[in-house]
């Protein structure tokens, strides 16, 4: 939340760091199954934040085991300037 707060205010290098820090965890029973959030990794990207996006990209990697594939594709979109939609509802 505080890093959506920042970017509503137009401060993108603190939401960056909070999405930074957001990856930064060991991972949980629940983030390891359901994945973490991702509406600022989506906003930061529309902002243009790939960067930031694929770095976290790789970071919930380590340990979201149930992406069923998300991950991979997501970051090959980002790669062939595509748009990815960090739907979790399309991964099934």
């Amino acid at each position: 939340m505080l890093g959506q707060i920042a970017l509503d205010e137009g401060d993108i290098g603190t939401s960056v760091s909070h999405l930074e820090s957001a990856s930064a965890t060991p991972g949980s029973p629940q983030l390891n199954s359901f994945g973490p959030d991702l509406i600022l990794a989506q906003r930061l990207f529309a902002q243009g934040e790939e960067e930031a996006v694929m770095q976290y990209l790789e970071a919930i990697g380590a340990f979201w085991e149930m992406d069923y594939g998300a991950i991979e594709k997501w970051k090959n979109q980002i790669e062939n300037n595509q748009t990815p939609s960090f739907n979790k509802s399309e991964m099934f």
